[in-house]
């Protein structure tokens, strides 16, 4: 039998890397800002001002540290014709395969097929659409391949906070289709609020200045693991109009929030990690982007 290596890290090995790293070494739990936002400064068309979203053509860089998910709308439908159990494919009724996602790249979305009284039920993973066309791998998630009929329902898995409809348009309503969303720890958060508290006081008032929770990018669908960007890096593939949002989904002008990352980055250089090389100042770079 093989062996594996087993890290474990003591209260005194935490306590130098806390001396010789400071805050870095609590990573995702710090905030951590970017001054630049993609490689080139979005043109003043770009700023979508009644539906407060900001299109970034070409490179986007992450605004901050955190963890990119993707989510989709929920959608189901009902199976067009009867399968078996061996069956790798299923057609759903006619027209309503364009409301669930295409999965691409080796990625795969989760479906759940139920039978009209709901006693069957089988969890199938969809790695490719073509129309009402998907192609499946039967029986996951420990659940038994089994024959359902025609008129069964399919309905696609979502799960928690992998729905676009969390978040709310400048309209106030649900946002539809997919998306990417780069979250910020909740951790995060909370120092980010304190930030601003503290930075933008009102004095016999309480805080009256909201915080991005997360950054939502319109129309990126992806079938990639959950991973973590660092504040400048480039999110490869991922580009479309963004909007801000904070911890109820409600949305953000992306241009004060711009503004609020520049005024936090000149007061607080410590925000800024020392591996970023863009400029605030850049091209764009968030004081651009604030202007």
């Amino acid at each position: 039998m093989g062996t594996f290596p087993i890290t474990t890290l003591t209260p005194a090995a935490a306590q130098q890397r806390l001396q010789n790293d400071g805050l870095g070494t609590l990573g995702l739990t710090t905030v951590r800002l970017s001054p630049r936002w993609a490689d080139a400064t979005p043109a003043p068309a770009d700023y979508d001002a009644a539906s407060l979203t900001l299109n970034l053509a070409g490179v986007i860089r992450a605004p901050f540290l955190g963890i990119l998910t993707f989510a989709f709308a929920p959608a189901s439908s009902t199976l067009a014709g009867a399968i078996g159990e061996t069956d790798t494919t299923i057609t759903l009724a006619a027209g309503t395969g364009a409301s669930f996602p295409s999965p691409g790249g080796g990625g795969a979305v989760m479906l759940e097929l139920t039978d009209a009284s709901g006693a069957k039920r089988e969890i199938v993973a969809c790695t490719a659409r073509t129309g009402d066309s998907l192609t499946v791998t039967r029986g996951m998630e420990g659940t038994a391949r089994q024959s359902f009929a025609s008129g069964a329902r399919v309905t696609l898995r979502l799960a928690s906070g992998a729905r676009t409809t969390e978040f709310i348009d400048a309209g106030g309503n649900p946002l539809s289709g997919p998306c990417a969303v780069l979250r910020l720890h909740p951790q995060a958060v909370l120092r980010l609020e304190r930030l601003a508290e503290s930075r933008y006081p009102l004095p016999g008032a309480p805080p009256i200045r909201p915080v991005p929770w997360a950054m939502v990018v319109r129309g990126a669908q992806g079938f990639t693991t959950s991973r973590w960007y660092e504040p400048d890096e480039v999110m490869t593939g991922i580009s479309g109009p963004v909007s801000f949002h904070d911890g109820r989904g409600l949305i953000l002008d992306p241009i004060y929030v711009a503004g609020m990352f520049a005024d936090l980055i000149n007061a607080l250089p410590g925000l800024l990690p020392a591996s970023v090389s863009g400029l605030a100042n850049g091209p764009g770079g968030v004081n651009q982007i604030a202007g």
